[in-house]
């Protein structure tokens, strides 16, 4: 099961201004008061680096926030259409119970990263 590619796009788009309006940049904001170093690997992932150049002053926040969809949906064109992990996630591939799986994938004993106790809150 995949999507057509305009549609997953936009499914990016959206997810992307989410995160973002859910507090995405405050987040980072505060990893870096705490110290934590903008070279960790864990701040290289997509999106981390362009959002700390905006709290640097290096980009506008309009420029984060567009590079960001643009390296995420280049991301997703280079990986395999239809392997499991793609047609499995719940925040891109989306449809009917799409707010179930996202809460039996994230919520509840998964993964506490998008936890509303963390700062995210489902879009």
């Amino acid at each position: 099961m995949t999507r057509p590619r305009p549609e997953l796009y936009a499914r990016i788009d959206a997810r992307i201004e989410a995160m973002f309006a859910c507090g995405w940049v405050d987040e980072v904001r505060g990893l870096l008061a705490r110290g934590y170093s903008p070279n960790l690997p864990s701040l290289s992932a997509i999106g981390y680096p362009q959002v700390i150049d905006y709290l640097h002053g290096k980009t506008t926040y309009a420029e984060a926030l567009m590079l960001i969809k643009r390296l995420t949906a280049s991301s997703c064109a280079a990986r395999p259409t239809g392997s499991k992990r793609t047609t499995a996630d719940p925040l891109v591939y989306g449809g009917e119970g799409t707010a179930e799986a996202m809460e039996g994938y994230y919520g509840r004993g998964g993964r506490k990263k998008l936890a509303p106790e963390r700062g995210w809150r489902k879009p």
